[in-house]
């Protein structure tokens, strides 16, 4: 049986930064790992929504651009926030500011590159377009407490596959909001992914079941 080398992230990293003086006044983070800037999630503790990509930066620091992160060496991954589309670094006051001091900054992403063997019942390399049926993506999947997602955790997929997924509460409790790739998409009970060809990252949060009491005079 032949096989072939396809390259899959493999570390799900979850980090957490408490928010000070220092840390408002910096404008930025330094991860601990390389980073896939496309799975970065930023989110504030005890907040129930995610920060929109669109919101922050994710830069790997060269000798270019070293001097504006004061305490990284070339090659680290910083996080930083911004208020415009340029590459400079502002603070947005809704983001990381004096509100925020003592809460933690949870910032999730895939890091980590490896090479496995993926099997093939092919007997020549000359018949598979290797590119296409056997590049893979993760999906992270994720959920608050007060129910579950089928499938869970992060799972790998064939570009172009599908991937249903379920959203099921525990009793007494709903689905208040689920996020792909951070943009909530409803209080749904299933979603599928269709024709995957890139990484997602998925979350619901479930909450407590809402009750109406109709009074009859």
């Amino acid at each position: 049986m032949m096989s072939t080398q396809v390259t899959v992230p493999i570390n799900f990293k979850r980090e957490l930064f408490l928010i000070n003086d220092e840390l408002v006044d910096r404008k930025f983070v330094k991860l601990s790992l390389p980073v896939l800037p496309e799975t970065v999630d930023l989110k504030i503790e005890n907040e129930t929504h995610y920060i929109y990509d669109y919101q922050f930066q994710v830069i790997k620091v060269s000798e270019s651009n070293i001097n504006s992160f004061p305490t990284t060496q070339v090659g680290d991954y910083v996080v930083c926030w911004r208020d415009n589309f340029t590459a400079d670094c502002e603070l947005l006051s809704d983001i990381v500011d004096e509100t925020k001091l003592g809460k933690f900054l949870e910032i999730t992403y895939v890091s980590t590159e490896e090479q496995i063997e993926v099997p093939s019942s092919s007997t020549s390399d000359d018949d598979v377009d290797w590119e296409a049926t056997q590049h893979k993506f993760y999906i992270v999947i994720e959920s608050s407490s007060g129910g579950v997602v089928t499938p869970s955790g992060t799972i790998y997929v064939n570009q172009g596959d599908n991937l249903i997924l379920y959203f099921s509460p525990d009793p007494g409790k709903r689905v208040s909001a689920v996020y792909i790739d951070g943009v909530d998409i409803g209080s749904v009970p299933t979603y599928t992914l269709e024709n995957i060809t890139s990484a997602h990252t998925v979350r619901a949060e479930f909450g407590v079941q809402q009750v109406w009491l109709e009074i009859i005079e």
